[in-house]
């Protein structure tokens, strides 16, 4: 019988002693806990914070009115912002006009727009964002780029070597970031077009490619023009479709322009990016 309850009491005692140690064991992980958690919440430094933001420079801030997507698969061709308004905030832009009846380009302080919704399409130049009046757009995407660096061209220069030659320079200068770009040609050859939703089959266009072969089309071959665009893999299905990370305007020379959809650019080509330090 004693040596029962010696037994029992050894057995009370390594049971206790067990419990003891899982508490002080519990007891240290929550103190390890608390002292490293005000460590994870808290927030950046004044200098992490200013190299955060150095990260992304002021031109590549856009200004981002509507989306493809909405256009596409919602079939939502509503305007969504007033185009005089929001020139307060960009000097490059490009757009389609409230309710796809025309195409909206951003030139410095000049505004080109052609209204499309008949048989013709008219094309107004604008200097003076006040004398636009109450034109809304459906789709606006622009900067504000105070300089420019100019980048060689080879001619012959198509879609596909702009977006290489873009792509390296982001890679090189601003990785990740969106690039608004220009160009300027003595004599490109373009194939562009004008929105026009009245052409459009009830219900809406299904995808970009149908917009643009319902749409006005315009060919030229070796006439000046000015390219204005953005370039971007970061907004798929916001500013530029699946097709292609540019999203591009011409301007020619003689005044009109519209969505730029196919070009070959001349020796005499000039690539602008933004400049950067």
């Amino acid at each position: 019988m004693n040596r029962l309850k010696i037994l029992i009491c050894l057995l009370l005692l390594s049971m206790f002693a067990c419990e003891k140690e899982t508490r002080e064991t519990e007891t240290s992980q929550n103190a390890t806990a608390t002292e490293e958690s005000p460590l994870d919440n808290a927030p950046p430094s004044e200098g992490a914070a200013e190299e955060l933001a150095a990260e992304t420079p002021a031109w590549a801030e856009l200004q981002i009115h509507g989306a493809m997507q909405r256009v596409n698969l919602d079939k939502d061709l509503s305007a969504t912002v007033k185009v005089a308004e929001a020139l307060s905030t960009m000097n490059h832009g490009v757009g389609a006009v409230g309710g796809l009846l025309g195409e909206i380009t951003v030139l410095d302080e000049n505004i080109y727009v052609a209204r499309s919704g008949g048989d013709e399409v008219g094309f107004d130049h604008y200097t003076n964002a006040e004398d636009i009046g109450d034109l809304d757009a459906t789709l606006l995407f622009g900067a504000q780029v105070d300089a420019w660096q100019e980048l060689e061209l080879s001619e012959g220069t198509d879609r596909d070597a702009l977006v290489n030659a873009l792509e390296t320079w982001r890679n090189e200068n601003a990785p990740g970031q969106p690039v608004p770009f220009r160009v300027m040609d003595p004599a490109a050859n373009v194939n562009w077009h004008v929105v026009d939703a009245t052409r459009f089959p009830e219900g809406g266009a299904a995808n970009c490619e149908e917009r643009k072969e319902l749409s006005h089309q315009f060919e030229h071959s070796g006439v000046e023009v000015t390219v204005v665009g953005i370039y971007t893999t970061e907004h798929t299905g916001v500013i530029v479709d699946h097709t292609t990370p540019m999203h591009a305007h011409v301007v020619l020379a003689a005044g009109p322009g519209g969505h730029l959809d196919t070009f070959t650019l001349s020796e005499g080509a000039r690539l602008m990016v933004p400049a950067t330090p």
